[in-house]
């Protein structure tokens, strides 16, 4: 199969490839580094893989990935029925790595969960929380997908069963995050962080800007995104936010 487009998620995100194959009704298949493709017929995702994982589980996850090349294979349409809307699934990985994001750095611990049905990854989760690690730590001890724990974990949050109970280790995230894809394929060397750790305000700006952008506010979300930027030159979290911003606006005014 002809390849047709390389690049590196480290530069151009997932969504912008996910919409210039919709909008050029692509056929053929989007790899991902070495472990994760898309399969396409006309625009429409009809089949996805990483790992063990399949289908739109498969899409939520492959959305976590920040650092791999990946290659359009230009080809004939991969047979199955579209595993739903574009866009939407476009919105729905874009919320999960924003609200993985947010849960990583977290340092949580058990209020009750005796009676809570849980699945494997998300119950190996919760039994690592002990206070004092963050849910990057346990995860990666784990080996959760991140896709797979990012909803149970708000419902047991909003519900009660979960309390923060100490500040955030996003010192610790910052580093490594969105590492749960395939990493190996000649990616980029990651920034050095910094000598001196972010101000304060960034992570105020940032969450004010998601929780703006969950409401659809994007003027004010946008501005948050860019005093983020104003604390943090460059800081590929809020560059990313701010882009998604500005495309679902355009999206929501066109």
């Amino acid at each position: 199969m002809p390849e047709i487009l390389l690049g590196h998620l480290h530069h151009v995100s997932l969504a912008s490839v996910l919409q210039l194959a919709e909008g050029e009704s692509f056929s053929g298949w989007i790899r991902i580094g070495e472990k994760s493709k898309m399969g396409f017929s006309n625009g429409n995702i009809t089949q996805a893989s990483i790992g063990d994982l399949v289908g739109v589980a498969a899409v939520r996850e492959q959305f976590l990935i920040k650092s791999a090349r990946f290659v359009l294979d230009k080809g004939q349409p991969v047979d199955g029925p579209a595993l739903g809307h574009v866009m939407s699934l476009v919105m729905d990985g874009c919320r999960i790595a924003d609200e993985w994001h947010r849960l990583c750095p977290m340092v949580l611990d058990v209020v009750e969960v005796d009676g809570v049905a849980l699945q494997p990854d998300v119950h190996g989760v919760v039994d690592g929380l002990d206070g004092s690690r963050c849910v990057f730590e346990i995860a990666m001890k784990v080996g959760a997908r991140g896709s797979g724990v990012v909803d149970p974990l708000l419902m047991l949050l909003e519900n009660g069963n979960l309390a923060e109970v100490a500040d955030p280790k996003h010192e610790l995230v910052d580093d490594w995050f969105f590492q749960s894809g395939d990493q190996s394929v000649d990616a980029p060397a990651p920034t050095p962080a910094p000598s001196n750790r972010p101000i304060p305000e960034y992570y105020d700006a940032l969450d004010t800007g998601r929780v703006a952008l969950k409401i659809r506010e994007f003027a004010t979300a946008e501005a948050a995104f860019l005093d983020a930027l104003l604390a943090r030159p460059e800081d590929r979290i809020a560059t990313q936010n701010l882009r998604r911003t500005r495309q679902l606006r355009d999206l929501e005014l066109s």
